[in-house]
């Protein structure tokens, strides 16, 4: 009977240490259950006990424990609930130690893990944003130009407020405008405020609680505040390209993209040969950010024919995808316009210094009657006298504006004197050596 007694104090323990997993979903508000879950995790190499024990403790006062019966399960569970006594709540520790049972030796313990819990006296939960029809870039953000979704969303995974008989919403935005009663714990609301934002919201719950319950001192109300913090931004509603889409064979691309909206920005450019059919859903795999909306575009494209540039902007709101058809040609080599100008000009002044001579000719021919004879009276062994030097200029600049004067005042004997005459049209006959002018 000793050796067997021996026997079995030698045997060795049929489970290795194992690492055990806690979790809990709490927080949880007094008088709602919180749940905590133990999961035991072997190694592969270890032999799996063929049961187990969980022993549940925590450091609460009163303080809560709970042993299970032995069960093969490599999980189990364990649900508390904080009554009405408790007005302050807090935060408290559970353990859990996982055992194997023995019949005659103490339970040896395989694993052990503890969890930190928090009870709370008010409703647990916060606001959530949403926008049909928007996805954000960013969470925290919404757009101007929609409709935004306030959802109060309580932490409540046993259903705890369902048994309410009633709960009352009571808003406030940005600490200026106050709304509710709603009994919806949805709030529609256009936020036109560009930049940060601030919403708060304060739940009741009613409860028409048992009247064991009540002695216990479980409130029949309980509320709830929360508040969430936001941006608001103006979504990207204008794009514009500017520059030169039709290039000569050789120039630079160089287009630049503007857009409005509230930044920062982000933005990629892909150009593609050919016509391109943007579908709207393109993105970037490696975007650029930017404060300043203004996008450059600058390719050199090697050959002739059609381009398609897409660019693709995005601020936390809002993404926009723009093409641009693009132009690649050969330019014809043309003569310079003074090439035909200077000819032209050339023979455009000939033609009309030739007309003005013309004209000048056949007017002079008009004016002027010229009859010539060669009639000789002088004596034979007379001279002519000649005329002097101031006839001779003033008949060589001005043929019709001069005749000979003879016999008058001034003359002297032998003599003759030049005199101006009124300028006219006049006839000039020639007589040999005699002159003479008349005057129409």
């Amino acid at each position: 009977m000793l050796t067997g007694l021996v026997c079995i104090l030698i045997i060795p323990a049929i489970a290795a240490a194992a690492r055990v997993d806690l979790t809990n979903d709490g927080p949880a508000v007094v008088g709602a259950p919180i749940m905590f879950t133990a999961t035991v995790l072997l190694d592969p190499d270890d032999d799996r006990p063929d049961e187990l024990v969980y022993e549940w403790s925590d450091n609460a006062s009163p303080r809560h424990y709970n042993k299970s019966d032995p069960t093969s399960s490599l999980t189990a569970t364990m649900m508390l609930r904080f009554d009405g006594n408790d007005r302050f709540g807090g935060y408290y520790t559970m353990t859990v130690r996982v055992k194997e049972p023995r019949l005659i030796l103490p339970d040896r313990v395989i694993g052990e893990e503890s969890t930190l819990y928090s009870i709370t006296v008010y409703l647990n939960g916060g606001i959530e944003l949403s926008q049909p029809g928007v996805t954000p870039r960013e969470p925290g953000h919404v757009s101007m130009m929609n409709e935004t979704l306030l959802s109060v969303n309580f932490h409540d995974p046993h259903h705890f407020i369902e048994s309410a008989t009633k709960v009352e919403y009571f808003w406030s935005v940005n600490d200026k405008i106050n709304l509710g009663p709603f009994a919806d714990p949805t709030l529609g609301y256009n936020m036109t405020r560009v930049g940060e934002n601030f919403v708060r919201c304060i739940a009741v719950a009613h409860f028409n609680l048992s009247t064991e319950q009540a002695r216990a001192g479980d409130a029949t109300t309980k509320w709830g505040l929360f508040e969430l913090t936001f941006n608001v931004d103006a979504p990207i509603t204008l794009v514009n390209v500017s520059g030169n889409n039709w290039l000569k064979h050789g120039e630079l691309l160089n287009l630049t993209v503007h857009c409005n909206g509230t930044g920062p920005w982000e933005y990629c450019v892909a150009v593609y040969t050919g016509r391109y059919n943007v579908t709207g859903n393109e993105t970037c795999s490696n975007p650029i950010p930017t404060d300043d909306c203004t996008v450059p575009i600058l390719r050199y494209l090697r050959d002739n024919g059609t381009y398609t540039a897409v660019s693709v902007l995005s601020n936390a709101v809002s993404r926009r995808v723009t093409p641009v058809a693009i132009t690649v040609y050969t330019a014809v080599r043309r003569p310079q316009l003074s090439y035909y100008i200077i000819p032209l000009s050339c023979a455009l002044a000939a033609i009309a210094f030739i007309l003005f001579g013309s004209i000048k000719l056949i007017k002079s021919n008009r004016d002027y009657n010229l009859e010539i004879a060669d009639f000789d009276f002088s004596q034979p062994g007379e001279a002519a006298a000649p005329p002097s030097f101031g006839r001779r200029l003033l008949v060589s600049m001005w043929p019709g504006g001069a005749r000979r004067a003879t016999g008058s005042a001034g003359a002297t004997a032998g003599g003759e004197s030049d005199a101006i005459l009124p300028r006219g049209r006049t006839r000039r006959r020639s007589y040999g050596l005699v002159e003479d002018y008349e005057e129409d």
